[in-house]
């Protein structure tokens, strides 16, 4: 039997790749394909699980973002039918001021007015709640 020497496989761990054929007795006796990066196999299939992971978990955080906005604990009420502004009404929770203008951003009042608004935003929340409005003129 014929005695192979370590150097004689040799992977890239590098990156790098090239191609190579070496034949002895007519048959092949190593061979380096192009287009596979040897040695990183690991790493190829690593970042094939991140992206599965990343695709799965936007997915899921738009399932759930989409779910609560038409799930049954939320009633969509206006003060006057003018109004540009949805309160919302919360089952699970008790004083708590959610409000939306999209039905699809939900604000806390207490916790979002006037910092998360845009200008438009508070100009229109102001107009229609000058109670919150005087109320939290603190913060302007």
């Amino acid at each position: 039997m014929e005695h192979i020497d370590e150097y004689d496989f040799v992977d890239a761990y590098d990156g790098s790749a090239w191609e190579y054929i070496y034949y002895k007795n007519n048959a092949v006796y190593k061979e380096r394909r192009l287009g596979y990066i040897y040695g990183i196999e690991q790493l190829e299939l690593l970042s094939e699980i991140l992206i599965y992971i990343i695709k799965e978990s936007k997915l899921v955080q738009q399932k759930e973002n989409d779910s609560d906005l038409n799930n049954p604990k939320y009633e969509f009420y206006k003060n006057n039918d003018n109004d540009q502004i949805w309160w919302i009404e919360s089952v699970d929770t008790v004083g708590e001021h959610l409000f939306t203008f999209d039905k699809k951003n939900i604000f806390n009042l207490f916790k979002d007015y006037p910092y998360k608004l845009t200008k438009e935003e508070k100009e229109i929340f102001d107009k229609e709640n000058p109670y919150w409005a005087e109320y939290f003129k603190e913060r302007n």
